[in-house]
């Protein structure tokens, strides 16, 4: 890999290094916790100038990534990126105190249009969907709907779900989730949710919208999960630092 190469196929050659790196973590040659080779090595190993190099590592640090480590070198960060510090709480609560699932349906399909347009899957490419109703105490209390692309549902789909959550079985299949944005919002039952949710229709529900990315930044999951209003609390902490 040159510098006098700036793109390649219109992508910045920092952004190469970049993915390099990523894909390093990704397939766990380098673990979290791990020092990341030293600046001469790695100048060897991808045959790019320092200022490159450095331009790539410096913009993973800055994602959270990577972290300097004074006097000792660059360090794969133990904790995924992408949580909120640590004087600042929010937390969603489910009220009961016996919690399982019940799955209702697993599939592929070129029809999930929103979950596709989210995430940025083309239209010649399924979208698969793992969907299931949470209980707590024996009754009904919240609809999820979790959709991937279809590469990580055919991991998904040969894994017992009933036994394993999705990120699980993401992250032991080398996947490394860096951040997402959750949307919460009020919204009527329709006459499905109702009847799966034990409640009348048009009764209001508390709706949360997540997007996950990876730390090759591509989506990973979207999903939606409608919670019964009178099963469910959202709580925020703030602190000054």
């Amino acid at each position: 890999m040159e510098d006098q190469n700036k793109e390649t196929g219109r992508i910045p050659l920092y952004r190469q290094i970049k993915q390099l790196i990523i894909h390093n973590i990704q397939t766990k040659h380098w673990k979290p916790g791990d020092f990341i080779p030293s600046e001469s090595k790695l100048l060897d190993e991808f045959n790019v100038s320092r200022t490159t190099l450095r331009q790539a590592i410096n913009s993973l640090v800055q994602e959270g990534v990577l972290e300097s480590r004074q006097g000792k070198g660059t360090q794969v960060k133990i904790h995924p990126p992408g949580k909120l510090g640590e004087h600042s709480t929010i937390m969603f609560q489910e009220e009961g105190d016996q919690f399982y699932s019940r799955i209702l349906r697993m599939e592929f399909s070129f029809t999930f249009f929103q979950a596709q347009k989210h995430l940025n899957v083309p239209e010649n490419e399924k979208v698969f969907l793992f969907e299931r109703v949470r209980m707590a105490d024996g009754d009904p209390i919240a609809i999820l709907q979790f959709y991937t692309p279809q590469h990580i549902g055919e991991l998904l789909i040969k894994s017992d779900l009933h036994e394993h959550e999705p990120y699980a079985v993401i992250e032991e299949n080398n996947g490394i989730l860096k951040q997402a944005t959750d949307w919460v919002s009020a919204v009527n039952a329709t006459p499905h949710e109702a009847d799966l949710l034990g409640i009348r229709g048009g009764e209001s529900l508390v709706s949360i919208s997540r997007l996950s990315y990876g730390i090759d930044e591509k989506p990973v999951e979207f999903s939606r999960t409608i919670y019964r209003a009178d099963r469910f609390s959202y709580r925020v902490e703030l602190a000054h630092n």
